[in-house]
């Protein structure tokens, strides 16, 4: 509980008492996939690779350097890929908060789990918790691409 603390200490309200964050915060990006993470090397590899698609553009962003709610309040991605083992251990309720946070943020937003960790607990903690999606990192990337392109279509894919 206090990481999650930690990782939200700012609360939603009070970042859009901020009107530079309030007005970038008006319309989702429905071409933006945001790609988080605490390793920029992984960060950035990853979305050089992924932006060869023309369906969407991929914006990295590090852990560290901006929190979730700030990549979530200024950028408004369709879709934020993370690994949900940042909001701890598989937990419903851990996962719940945090994803409930980001959604109060950004209703619209989609969340795709990115993750070694891809075992059955793990994905009914993240359909539980309202993911969109979950693929390993193991995934080559053409997995990872067709999630994406599912989720912004409307489905989910676990």
């Amino acid at each position: 509980m206090d990481e999650i603390d930690h990782m939200f200490e700012d609360t939603y309200s009070k970042r859009l008492a901020n009107k530079e964050d309030a007005a970038h915060s008006i319309f989702l990006d429905k071409r933006l996939v945001g790609l988080v993470d605490r390793s920029a090397a992984m960060c950035s590899a990853l979305a050089s690779q992924l932006n060869d698609a023309e369906e969407f553009e991929c914006r990295e962003f590090i852990l560290g350097d901006l929190e979730i709610l700030d990549v979530v309040l200024k950028f408004r991605p369709a879709i934020l890929i993370i690994d949900p083992l940042e909001f701890g251990p598989p937990n419903k309720s851990n996962w719940a908060e945090v994803v409930g946070e980001i959604k109060r943020a950004s209703p619209d937003t989609k969340l795709l789990g990115y993750t070694l960790r891809v075992d059955g607990e793990t994905l009914r903690v993240a359909i539980e918790a309202d993911l969109h999606g979950c693929v390993g990192r193991n995934s080559d990337l053409l997995q990872l691409k067709i999630a994406i392109a599912a989720i912004l279509s409307g489905g989910d894919v676990f």
